[in-house]
């Protein structure tokens, strides 16, 4: 992975501000930086934040190292990945993942709301993660909650195993990797029921919609999943999608994805 380092100055392309002035054998002048070993649990890993907006301006490891979006994007292990979706095996994987969950889809392809797009927090690790590579650079990831995983803020075990996040950059929807993340899914859990966390966005819905369709014996086992999927918290994908009236199937609720088809 390539870094900057002696980077002197850094604008934060977001306020055309100076957001970082430093010699790198010296203190930060101007940015902040949060620890980022906990929160997201990405090592002994700092995150550096543009003072005056807020916006990402990189990572800086424990020995002052400092890595932009684009070349942590760019790291020359990407040169080993196929096209297709692939676990996330190593610590510099979680950066990747890092970057494209917390800065390109909140800050570069911002969520939009009108196809219930919404935000998500970070991944971690005892979710199922994988990451869309294509043309050996990271283009999307979902991550997904296995059945009797804790979440510990309901202090509740999935009842299901759910598809809790999905992205895909736009340059690269319309693609069929939408449909390529569901069919990968039901290959790594064969013979389970299936949840997608509500709410479930429009470009998503239709994904699943057009699965559904031409694969009936899978119509059970999709669901809309709320929560950890407890009594009375999922709906069957199927069955919502014959209730909707014809002309207002685009507006069926319910993921935490962009647009995918």
């Amino acid at each position: 992975m390539t870094s900057n380092e002696n980077y002197l100055p850094l604008f934060c392309s977001s306020c055309r501000q100076v957001a970082l002035s430093r010699n790198w054998d010296d203190s930060l002048l101007v940015a902040t930086e949060v620890d980022a070993s906990e929160t997201y649990e990405l090592g002994h890993i700092s995150i550096v934040q543009c003072t005056s907006c807020n916006k990402f301006l990189g990572l800086l490891d424990d020995k002052s190292t400092f890595y932009t979006a684009e070349s942590i994007l760019a790291n020359e292990n990407t040169k080993t990945k196929t096209d297709g979706w692939h676990k996330i095996e190593e610590s510099w994987e979680r950066m990747v993942l890092f970057v494209l969950s917390q800065v390109v889809y909140k800050e570069y392809e911002e969520p939009d709301e009108t196809l219930l797009e919404v935000e998500f927090a970070f991944p971690p690790p005892t979710d199922l993660i994988k990451i869309l590579w294509v043309n050996e650079q990271p283009v999307g990831f979902y991550s997904v909650k296995v059945k009797g995983t804790l979440d510990p803020v309901a202090m509740e075990c999935y009842r299901m195993t759910t598809l809790d996040t999905l992205f895909i950059r736009r340059d690269y929807r319309g693609q069929g990797w939408g449909s390529s993340a569901v069919k990968d899914l039901l290959l790594e859990f064969p013979q389970e029921n299936i949840g997608f966390s509500f709410p479930i966005s429009i470009p998503m819905n239709r994904v699943l919609k057009k699965y559904l369709e031409v694969t009936p014996s899978d119509r059970p086992r999709f669901w809309e999943v709320t929560g950890c999927g407890t009594e009375g918290n999922t709906r069957n994908l199927w069955l919502m999608s014959r209730r909707q009236p014809p002309t207002s199937s685009s507006r069926i609720t319910a993921s935490s994805s962009s647009t995918l088809e």
